[in-house]
């Protein structure tokens, strides 16, 4: 006879006094997405104390603060009894962190942390780690559109006094030509 999982509920809190996180899967996708220079195949966590509950056969955990491979991250999601997560992280990445591309995206925002939204889905032994929109990054782009933006307008308004110009010459010499 087994359990049906699904029926299950609870709640409580958990204490985590102080963890190593050796080799996580999550953490190296999470560091590969990224393309993070530091190395992420042993982190700690300490002094966490973290809300959850048992729905519908998942753990879920409520928002929680922790510093993620010396970087403050926000996480909510669960893990499935079935051993599947869903979870989205809010981690507040150093811009010299992150690999070149990632880097030059982010490098007139002015800012040494960019808030980067993350969210992991799938087996936990084998995750699917995706960068999600994110106000901040949102941000940059808009800002981006509003500098090109500017710049084209700009351009085009000189083209048009160039054109208008010349042809106001053109005008006025064959005025000169007609008398």
């Amino acid at each position: 006879m087994m359990p049906v999982y699904e029926t299950m509920s609870g709640g409580g809190l958990i204490n985590i006094a102080n963890a190593q996180l050796k080799n996580l899967t999550s953490l190296q996708k999470v560091s590969s997405a990224l393309k993070l220079k530091k190395d992420v195949s042993n982190s700690k966590v300490a002094n966490l104390i973290l809300n959850a509950k048992i729905e519908n056969g998942r753990l879920m955990l409520e928002p929680f603060d922790v510093n993620l491979m010396g970087m403050k991250t926000n996480v909510v999601g669960s893990t499935g009894i079935d051993g599947t997560i869903d979870y989205k992280m809010a981690m507040d990445v150093p811009a010299g962190e992150t690999g070149q591309a990632f880097n030059s995206a982010i490098g007139n925002s002015g800012k040494s942390d960019v808030r980067v939204n993350l969210g992991l889905t799938g087996p936990s032994t084998d995750p699917s780690v995706k960068v999600l929109k994110s106000n901040a990054i949102n941000n940059l782009v808009d800002d981006k559109k509003q500098e090109v933006k500017k710049v084209v307008t700009e351009k085009v308004e000189d083209k048009k006094q160039e054109v208008k110009k010349v042809v106001t010459e053109k005008v006025e010499d064959k005025k000169q030509e007609v008398k």
